[in-house]
């Protein structure tokens, strides 16, 4: 076997910053400008376009005999597979032939790009050149030349040339041939992934490559209503500011005028705007002027990060209508996954009792016409909410099966709030969930209710099981009064601090074992820092490597803290550690520990079902946190069980742990 790392560097007419990879990379335009790459630890090499492939012999097409390792791999095995193999004669890599050292990275607890791993391990002569970064974005997209302006619509550029000035691509070579020298000691440096972390990670990359199906009719359409709207909303901003040039995104100009009018904020943030028209709850209305309410009612508008996922969509999409490179890998400390390009892991959520009337409109959307379209604009303009705040509300129909086919989402119930009391070792709570499940008992929610309200469980309505609901949620990783308000609002309940603190010390007495548990987790931690020894809680081991501390998870799984120290913190002493994204060092404080601690397992329940749905040949598009999701024909009743089976099916490591889920079929996504 024959080990080698790689780096490629390309240019494009697409801006691999506004899609994904698998799009760019299949442009017409991209093409790969040279690789290095070092074969089993040795010299660096430079390989350009029209030299033969310098790697081991090829078998029946694909790669035979060598193992590639590459930062952010999924770059390079694209690059690899669309470029090299359609344009150079390469045999075709597997992402089983392929070890992504940004994973094992993240894994180890230090930073995802190879700049803050240089600085972190401190091999920083080798880590990032920012001369030679700044050289490639002048080279990996076109320039201005005169008389050629280049415009940027979407995600692509138009006009200009590409820069092909021979010394600047020398330094470029430099560049690539620096980062594979680097890549090659960072391979020397860190560990390789577990073969479970392994698995997840070539499961992931063909989650990626299967794409996410979306309505491109509909996000077209809808696009064009918001640009509509903000055109609208602009000429009335205006007219009142009484300056034409304008616009909502006018920052600087819009908190002089704001200022003018009796505005008391320093920011135009989403946070403060809705906090002075009193859309906060628990905040009343600033009392200002009608224009002034109206300037901030459009800047909040138009801000609205929501409706900007449909373009952002129209970008990903590719020709058959999937959006690929839809998850990021072990972005996070418990080792979560996250989205990427799209985001589809933070669409705003419909309300149920919504979802056929945003469904419908979806599909009037969709189908409509010019005129159709100009009527739709006119009863969205009528509408109580407004034309943004409506196509905001329904983007996450903008996710549609094809035709013929259906998405089958299956999400666990409460997976954090049970797995909490699991490593709490509360079997009491854990009974009650269990026989819930089975339709013998109450659900948690009403209970708690109950209490909260001191009356029977068949007397709790509707609106007191909601409180129920986030007292329960919303508490489980130390919550103060301020933050479980805070947490209350995204449910849309208006939470008074001094009730919110009531909840708290209620959720504290009611469910003691947690509230050990948190404490617990605090000092095992402390301790393995301090005295080096490894320290049990149950489930979970405590121990020092090195300078790390590692968190070993009841999976076997560990979550890394490099460089981690006692400090004084809010609950007494604490972690301190490498923060892996800005690579500076923050507090790992008891909430954010036993977050992490109750987030990764459950994560890891997660990932447990992702590769056994990957070894039934289940067709996933997409998974959420807590929820995965399939597209299959809509005859298909066989997937829907086998999931289902799969995602209930309690691992050997979590015995006790009671699993349910709960299953939405439907066109489109709610």
């Amino acid at each position: 076997m024959i080990d080698i790392v790689i780096d490629f560097e390309t240019r494009s007419r697409l801006s691999l910053d506004d899609t994904n990879v698998y799009k760019y990379m299949r442009h017409s335009s991209t093409e790969v400008l040279c690789m290095s790459y070092s074969i089993d630890g040795g010299p660096v090499c430079l390989w350009l376009p029209g030299e033969p492939y310098p790697f081991a012999v090829m078998k029946n097409g694909k790669v035979d005999g060598i193992l590639v390792r590459a930062f952010n791999a999924e770059f390079e095995l694209t690059a690899w597979n669309e470029i090299c193999v359609k344009r150079h004669g390469w045999p075709y890599l597997d992402p089983d032939s392929i070890d992504c050292l940004q994973a094992r990275s993240a894994y180890a607890g230090l930073p995802r790009s190879l700049g803050g791993v240089g600085e972190s391990l401190g091999f920083g002569s080798q880590g990032k050149d920012k001369e030679g970064r700044a050289n490639l974005l002048k080279l990996c997209k076109p320039v201005k030349v005169k008389g050629n302006k280049v415009n940027k619509i979407g995600c692509e550029y138009f006009g200009g040339e590409f820069d092909n000035d021979p010394e600047r691509h020398r330094k470029n070579e430099r560049y690539c041939l620096q980062d594979t020298s680097a890549e090659r000691f960072l391979h020397s440096c860190i560990a390789e992934l577990p073969p479970a972390e392994k698995e997840l990670w070539r499961v992931h990359q063909r989650i990626n490559q299967r794409g996410v199906p979306i309505d491109v009719d509909l996000c077209r359409n809808a696009t064009a209503l918001v640009d509509r709207e903000y055109d609208r909303m602009t000429k009335r901003l205006a007219k009142i500011t009484g300056r034409e040039d304008v616009t909502p995104d006018c920052n600087v100009w819009l908190k002089d005028w704001l200022r003018t009018h009796d505005y008391p904020y320093h920011s135009l943030d989403q946070q403060c705007v809705e906090m002075a028209l009193g859309l906060t709850p628990g905040c009343p209305p600033l009392d200002l002027s009608d224009e002034c309410k109206e300037v901030l009612n459009i800047r909040r508008l138009c801000r609205d990060s929501a409706v900007s996922k449909y373009e952002a969509m129209l970008c990903h999409a590719e020709a058959d209508g999937r959006c690929r490179a839809a998850h990021v890998f072990y972005k996070a400390g418990p080792g979560r996954f996250a989205g990427a390009g799209v985001n589809f892991l933070n669409l705003r959520r419909m309300s149920e009792d919504d979802v056929e009337m945003y469904h419908d409109l979806a599909d009037r959307i969709s189908e409509a016409d010019a005129e159709d379209l100009d009527e739709l604009y006119e009863e969205l303009k009528a509408s109580k909410k407004g034309v943004i705040p409506t196509l905001g509300a329904m983007v996450r129909a903008a996710v549609r099966a094809e035709p013929g086919y259906k998405l089958v989402d299956i999400d666990f119930k409460s997976i954090e709030y049970r797995k909490l009391h699991w490593l709490a070792g509360d079997k009491t709570e854990l009974q009650r969930i269990h026989d819930y499940d089975l339709g013998k008992g109450e659900e948690p929610y009403r209970l708690a209710a109950a209490q909260m309200f001191n009356k029977l469980v068949a007397d709790v309505t509707k609106s007191e099981r909601q409180y129920g609901k986030v007292m329960i949620l919303g508490c489980g990783y130390l919550s103060g009064a301020v933050t479980f308000a805070a947490f209350c609002a995204n449910y849309g309940i208006d939470m008074p601090l001094e009730k919110a603190q009531e909840l708290v010390q209620m959720y504290r007495r009611m469910y003691p074992l947690v509230k050990n548990f948190w404490y617990d987790v605090g000092r095992c931690a402390v301790k393995a820092v301090e005295t080096g020894r490894k320290i049990n809680l149950r489930h979970i081991d405590f121990f020092m490597e090195g300078g790390t501390l590692n968190v070993r998870l009841p999976s076997g799984r560990r979550m890394k803290y490099y460089d981690a120290t006692v400090v004084d913190g809010q609950f007494g002493p604490e972690i301190a550690a490498l923060d892996q994204r800005t690579g500076g060092v923050k507090a790992v404080g008891l909430p954010i520990l036993v977050e992490n601690v109750d987030q990764a397992s459950s994560r890891d329940i997660q990932a447990g079902a992702l590769i056994r749905s990957d070894c039934a040949k289940l067709p996933v598009v997409l998974h959420v946190y807590d929820s995965i999701m399939m597209h299959v024909p809509e005859s298909d009743m066989d997937c829907e069980r086998v999931l289902n089976d799969i995602m209930c099916e309690t691992p050997a490591w979590a015995v006790g742990l009671p699993l349910a889920t709960d299953i939405k079929i439907r066109r489109r996504m709610t």
